[in-house]
This record gives C-alpha cells, structure tokens and sequence, in this order.
C-alpha cells in the first residue's frame, strides 16, 4: 500500500458535504475527505471541459453552510468503478489542490474543518470515525 504522503491533517467529510466546480457547474458531487489544503469528491461525470482558473463551492445540504470560490487546481480525477455497465462507469473521483487563499477564504475554511467533519483519516487513507472537539 502506498504511504500517505500529505503533510496536513485530512477529516472524512459530513455525509451532507458537496463540492461543484465552477463555471460550467458540471462536476457536482459527495466531498470524501478534506483538509486545509484541498479534498476529494465522488461525482457522476458529465460531457464538457474544465474551465480554468477554477473555483469550488462546498456546501452542507442539512443547514445550508456555504464556502463560495475557492480557489482550487484539480490534482487528480479518474474513474473509480470498473463495472461494465455504462452507468456505473461514469462514476469517477476527483482530488482538489486548494490554491493561494486569502487571508479570508482561509479562515472560513478553517472554522469549516473544525465544525464540520466526521474524525480524521489515518496515514493509510482509512477513516478514523471519531468527533473532533
């Protein structure tokens, strides 16, 4: 297995924690984990190219919590269920690279992490479910 090579302290997200890409608004999907450095979502895929530069919104759905544009380059994003029906192959996973925050956008992100995630993942991508305090 791979060993974690992140230097930032990554949380499991909220099961009510969604990311979409703008402008096109295209990739919209399920947030997996984040951290003060970026975070991976799982979207069904959709026709169209990425515009750049990019941005991301997260969003909680239960209250309404909105992080709007941030900034952000796509690090990775591929297909996650090799099944060979085609709905199941357009699943895929994507990892966002939070890039040049401002002073603001950082500290909404923070207060974000500290109120809104599930407990930590450990060095082998494996979720520890346990509530931050």
């Amino acid at each position: 297995m791979e060993n974690e090579q992140r230097n930032y302290t990554r949380y499991v997200a909220r099961k009510d924690t969604f990311a979409v890409l703008r402008s096109s608004f295209e990739k919209i999907g399920r947030v997996m984990d984040i951290s003060i450095n970026g975070l991976s979502f799982i979207y069904l895929s959709a026709e169209g190219k990425d515009e750049y530069p990019l941005q991301v919104d997260i969003f909680l759905t239960e209250n309404g919590y909105h992080l709007y544009r941030i900034p952000c380059r796509i690090v990775y994003d591929h297909q996650i269920i090799k099944d060979k029906t085609e709905f199941a192959s357009k699943y895929r996973r994507c990892g966002l690279s939070f890039e040049e925050l401002t002073e603001k956008k950082e500290n909404e992100l923070k207060r974000f992490l500290k109120n809104n995630n599930m407990g930590t993942v450990n060095d082998n991508g494996v979720p520890l479910i346990q509530i931050i305090k």
